[in-house]
């Protein structure tokens, strides 16, 4: 087996052992019923001639709707990528799969200010009281959109929440965006958090849980919806992950499976701003690499840094040194031999996307590991 073969074999592996302890059914909204989905007479969305409310309500398995809207199912296949490109020279990807879900958080109509949708599922089973649980999901705002806006949270109850109106759902949710979520186009967002459920939780919400008094907007200048559309916040949804402590396994990476000379990127890695300072949602995926490295003391390994091409040579290969050593220093800091590890910084150098884009300079920033040494 070559070594391109390998990498795919451990990232499928990687994907089912966390998919298996996700308890969200249908987490990507790749699972679909009733298929074929008929292409519309009228388009909802540019170049998109099957999404629309309807399919999220005729064809999506598990996820329903929280009130009396009804969000939509986008559905972005490759036709779409290519009309997208040939008009604006850029598209939106599904961060997973094909599919997403589109949710308006604000809009404005004749009606007033207070236009909410909200999507719901029953949960894989129940959260066990006052257990650490661990909640992610990832967001990107709609080219259509007039707004961004914040709080786009999650709600976790014991029965089914349900509105009959198109009023916004006034509870307090466990996770909640409290900033405006905007950032660079056509990069996902993650939002993430932690919380004790209080009750042997079944169902979680997710939308805009506030007023229009209690919501935070900003105007978005790169707007490109048709004029006639009614002023929105309105976001791309993917890859929805609720797991509680102890629910995933002590080891994500197996050395079994990885051969020396492999690189492995750690995915869930992320650090503030222009800085080597990691993020809580971080340690997760440090301390299953940890795991593997205690139980492997043969195993050596290097972490490798790299960035993008924003700023110059230099910042970028000592942002790159700084984000390598500080993983270096953690795992050192939970008792790993020196031995085993080492780390390398490489700015620019080595890009494995599109600068020139959005998304490719999001691939660029990352963290991986070289495997150097290891016993069979």
């Amino acid at each position: 087996m070559n070594k391109a073969n390998l990498v795919v074999l451990l990232l499928f592996v990687l994907l089912q052992s966390l998919t298996g302890q996700n308890l969200i059914h249908n987490p990507s909204f790749e699972e679909l019923r009733n298929l074929p989905i008929k292409r519309l007479d009228v388009w909802n969305y540019e170049f998109e001639s099957t999404s629309s409310h309807k399919a999220f309500r005729e064809h999506l398995n598990y996820w329903f709707s929280g009130n009396k809207n009804s969000p939509d199912l986008r559905i972005l296949k490759e036709e779409y990528f290519a009309y997208s490109k040939s008009k604006y020279g850029e598209h939106y990807r599904a961060r997973t799969g094909s599919n997403v879900i589109g949710l308006v958080t604000y809009m404005e109509n004749k009606d007033g200010n207070n236009f909410r949708e909200y999507i719901a599922i029953k949960l894989k089973e129940s959260l066990k009281k006052n257990v650490k649980t661990y909640v992610e999901f990832w967001v990107l705002l709609d080219r259509q959109s007039k707004f961004a806006s914040n709080n786009l949270g999650c709600y976790f109850s014991k029965k089914k929440i349900y509105s009959p109106a198109e009023t916004p759902i006034l509870l307090r949710p466990q996770i909640n965006a409290d900033s405006i979520i905007l950032g660079d186009r056509f990069e996902w967002k993650k939002i993430s958090g932690t919380f004790l459920p209080k009750d042997t939780y079944n169902f979680l919400t997710i939308g805009n849980f506030y007023s229009h008094e209690d919501t935070k907007l900003e105007e978005i200048t790169f707007f490109r919806g048709e004029p006639f559309i009614d002023p929105t916040a309105y976001y791309l949804i993917d890859d929805v992950r609720v797991w509680q402590e102890g629910a995933l396994p002590e080891k994500k990476f197996k050395s079994e499976n990885i051969e020396v000379g492999t690189v492995i990127e750690l995915e869930n890695i992320e650090f503030e701003t222009n800085s080597a300072t990691l993020k809580e949602s971080s340690f997760l995926e440090l301390d299953e690499l940890l795991s593997m490295l205690k139980s492997n003391s043969t195993m050596k390994i290097q972490i490798l840094g790299h960035t993008d091409n924003i700023g110059n040579d230099s910042s970028n290969q000592l942002l790159s040194e700084k984000r390598a050593k500080r993983i270096y220093d953690y795992l050192l800091s939970k008792s790993i031999n020196p031995t085993q590890l080492n780390y390398a910084g490489f700015g620019e150098a080595k890009p494995i996307a599109d600068n020139s884009t959005i998304e490719g300079r999001s691939r660029n920033r990352r963290v991986e590991f070289l495997v150097l040494e290891k016993e069979h």
